[in-house]
């Protein structure tokens, strides 16, 4: 499976390029993401659940079907969102097990481990590309570099576990 990183940001790809690893099958397109052909679309929950369904499910991918006809490809994937509990206060914080792990590494590993399973039970489409676009998963910052650097962690050990 290719992985396709779109955002219409040069300097946030050129960032992405610097500090998301040699080596991967990975592709960086200055595009808009209606424009790139790909099997499924990563979106992240608070924009993918209002829009096709779903909910949120603390620890675990998604893989929903898109029926809108948005342009978008058929399969919606949202990443994991690391587990949460609630504090002395009543206020929602991760699990203690889970703080001290990046939340682009833990979605995005869990959203492979996802699409690994999906495309092995032979249900379809298959999916042979990936779309990643940067502004759906709330990665737009060009001073952030911690996140290009956990995706291609995640990318580097899936890869490496076919």
């Amino acid at each position: 499976m290719d992985v396709i990183v779109t955002s219409d940001n040069a300097q946030l790809l050129d960032v992405w390029r610097q500090h998301l690893g040699a080596g991967l099958p990975v592709e960086l397109w200055k595009a808009e993401p209606r424009d790139v052909p790909a099997d499924a679309v990563m979106v992240s929950g608070m924009f993918a659940h209002g829009r096709y369904g779903g909910r949120p499910t603390p620890g675990r991918a998604q893989i929903l079907r898109n029926g809108r006809g948005d342009g978008y490809p058929g399969l919606v994937v949202v990443p994991a969102t690391r587990p949460a509990m609630l504090d002395a206060e009543g206020q929602p914080v991760v699990r203690p097990e889970y703080a001290d792990i990046s939340p682009a590494y833990f979605g995005v590993s869990r959203a492979l481990d996802a699409l690994r399973e999906w495309n092995a039970s032979g249900q379809e489409p298959r999916v042979e590309v990936l779309l990643f676009p940067l502004g759906l998963l709330g990665m737009e910052s060009p001073a952030d570099t911690a996140t290009p650097e956990s995706v291609g962690r995640a990318v580097r050990e899936w890869v490496n576990q076919a």
